[in-house]
């Protein structure tokens, strides 16, 4: 899927995201831990048997299943039925809100930050690392009663950004998939795919009657670029007024 090109709003820094992320000294416990891309393994190719000069000929038809397997590594995650709302970080496979945080923080290979912090109840972020074709990136999924209620993910890189710079194919593994969910605000239906917004700004979806905070960006000029920052990110909060449970998640 190839991205379309929106260079300054791609951009936003490290500073902004530290203040989107617990807004409270209670919930600031611990800096994501980096570890080895758990997600790594699983988009690598099988590793097919090579077959041997002496082997049969009925085994090299044996050596096909695992092959035939290598295209659903590739392909887009599923759409899930009206109502479920999924984050699929291509790295870690789907994140669904309302899962269990010790699950999810399982999946992802990661920590949970303050499992005890009780401050109406919440229990603040699960927090890992992962790289994708040289980018640094950041996962944080917040709970609340030790339930997944939001989703944030983010791609850093260590060196300079350039206004110009070309989005790491990856970046489109990141999917908000709701088939009746209807997008207004700042950001289109693109931008929500791809987790990129075209401006700074908020986007909503609205379902059902509610309102839901989808996701958000903000933006740098180049000048005001840092070494290592922030170009994009995706919330997501299932609370039906669009509360962003201040107590964990400042904004």
């Amino acid at each position: 899927m190839a991205t379309p090109a929106r260079p300054a709003a791609r951009l936003a820094g490290a500073g902004a995201a530290a203040a989107l992320v617990c807004a409270v000294a209670a919930c600031a416990g611990g800096t994501p831990k980096p570890s080895e891309s758990p997600g790594a393994t699983a988009l690598s190719p099988p590793a097919s048997p090579s077959p041997s000069d002496s082997a049969p000929p009925t085994e090299p038809s044996s050596a096909e299943p695992p092959g035939s397997a290598e295209p659903s590594e590739s392909s887009p995650p599923e759409v899930p039925p009206p109502g479920e709302w999924v984050i699929t970080p291509a790295a870690f496979g789907p994140i669904e809100l309302g899962a269990d945080l010790e699950s999810v923080a399982e999946q992802l290979g990661g920590t949970i930050s303050n499992p005890s912090a009780d401050q109406d109840g919440a229990e603040c972020r699960v927090a890992t690392d992962f790289a994708i074709e040289g980018f640094h990136g950041d996962l944080q999924v917040t709970a609340v009663d030790s339930v997944v209620v939001a989703v944030k993910w983010g791609i850093n890189q260590s060196t300079s950004i350039d206004a110009d710079m070309e989005l790491p194919a990856t970046a489109d593994g990141v999917t908000l998939a709701s088939p009746d969910a209807e997008v207004s605000g700042a950001m289109g239906p693109e931008a929500l795919v791809n987790g990129w917004g075209p401006s700074s700004g908020v986007a909503w979806a609205e379902r059902e009657g509610e309102n839901l905070l989808v996701a958000e960006s903000t933006t740098l000029s180049p000048a005001e670029q840092p070494s290592s920052g922030f170009i994009g990110w995706l919330y997501v909060f299932n609370d039906e007024d669009g509360d962003t449970f201040p107590e964990c998640q400042g904004n």
